[in-house]
């Protein structure tokens, strides 16, 4: 058992410590140089990866398209146009009371964010918010067309009559124009990602037998990229051949030298091959 065991170590190391065939892309080359090689064709179908800069483009566009998700409160709105009703029936009319209500439901429909909510989706040049209900209904809202709490309450005044508009002032309602849109940090985190992380890392596909470039041809941007993606499927199908193939077969040799070997012992110096 000793014997076997000896023989089976040695049998792996030989195959780890054995050179392997490397059968990768060995092409020197440059953009805007001649390709000093004959001419190179496709021996497999390979997708063409997309540059570095091209991936981050794309995901800082992606960034720069992403409407951020804020939750709507509605309660906010109610609550608030209750303490309106409840502060101004006092001093105003029935009629300018159901006005002023209206007139206050109306840009809380639109929204409220704070101010420094808007000010920072101003600087991340978003333009729109995703706007998602009590029922998870997501709606698309332009931030140009949201307010803040400042906004909303100039608007509420600019609709009054101006003697309304005066009575309101005293009233001071603008306690009552408080931001009903909160930001979703976890929700929009995690849209944004996916978003990422589904942007494509390839463009294209070259086709088994199609030419990339022959001989004394201008490396341009395009054939570089199209070279870099070969390149890459080289080693991707190197590293899966060797991985099964080539370890079968260097096994199969090292046990066969190793066989002659044992053989060679037992024949020729048995008493070597017994005291081992």
């Amino acid at each position: 058992l000793v014997k076997i065991g000896l023989v089976l170590g040695l049998l792996l190391l030989l195959a780890w410590l054995s050179p392997k065939n490397d059968n990768s892309f060995k092409y020197y080359f440059e953009i805007g140089k001649p390709w000093g090689y004959g001419l190179t064709t496709a021996e497999f179908d390979f997708p063409i990866y997309k540059t570095d800069r091209q991936l981050e483009d794309e995901q800082l566009q992606v960034i720069k398209e992403f409407a951020p998700i804020y939750n709507i409160d509605e309660t906010v709105a109610e609550n608030q146009v209750g303490n309106l009703v409840g502060c101004a029936q006092e001093s105003l009319s029935k009629a300018n009371v159901d006005l002023l209500v209206k007139q206050l439901q109306s840009v809380y429909e639109k929204g409220i964010l704070s101010a420094a909510d808007k000010d920072r989706l101003t600087e991340q040049e978003h333009t729109n918010i995703s706007v998602l209900n009590r029922s998870h209904q997501s709606s698309l809202v332009r931030i140009s067309d949201i307010h803040t709490p400042a906004s909303a309450y100039t608007t509420l005044l600019q609709n009054l009559k101006p003697e309304v508009a005066e009575a309101v002032k005293r009233l001071n309602v603008s306690l009552f124009v408080t931001p009903n849109l909160m930001y979703d940090s976890l929700m929009s985190v995690r849209l944004l990602e996916t978003m990422i992380d589904n942007i494509s890392l390839t463009e294209g596909m070259v086709q088994e037998g199609e030419k990339i470039i022959d001989r004394g041809e201008v490396v341009t941007a395009k054939t570089y990229q199209i070279l870099i993606s070969l390149s890459r499927a080289y080693g991707e199908q190197q590293h899966q051949r060797q991985n099964i193939y080539s370890t079968v077969g260097e096994i199969a040799i090292m046990t066969f030298y190793l066989a002659m070997l044992l053989l060679y012992l037992i024949v020729f110096r048995p008493n070597l091959y017994k005291n081992t």
